[in-house]
């Protein structure tokens, strides 16, 4: 399984950063949470779990053929809920 780091910054740059996880890197000794995503022919969800697989959080949109705008404010609406955390993205 590979693991990718996704940094959101407040008034950073409108898109994510995203890079591979080490071995070693300290990332995997952090609290963990996972992000699901299903993408569907008409929908998305999205959902947040914590390390013990409690649901922090859901979305369920119509994407009306706008996949990646849907997901990108989808992912941004997630951060303004939740905030600076670090997690694996599952899809």
């Amino acid at each position: 399984m590979e693991y990718y780091r996704i940094e959101w910054k407040r008034g950073g740059p409108a898109s994510p950063l995203v890079e591979p996880v080490r071995k070693g890197d300290t990332f995997l000794s952090e609290k963990k949470y996972q992000v699901g995503v299903d993408v569907g022919s008409t929908t998305i969800k999205v959902v947040l779990l914590d390390e013990n697989r409690n649901l922090l959080y859901s979305e369920y949109r119509r994407h009306f053929s706008k996949v990646r705008e849907t997901f990108a404010e989808m992912i941004r609406r997630l951060y303004e809920e939740t905030g600076d955390c670090t997690v694996t993205i599952t899809m």
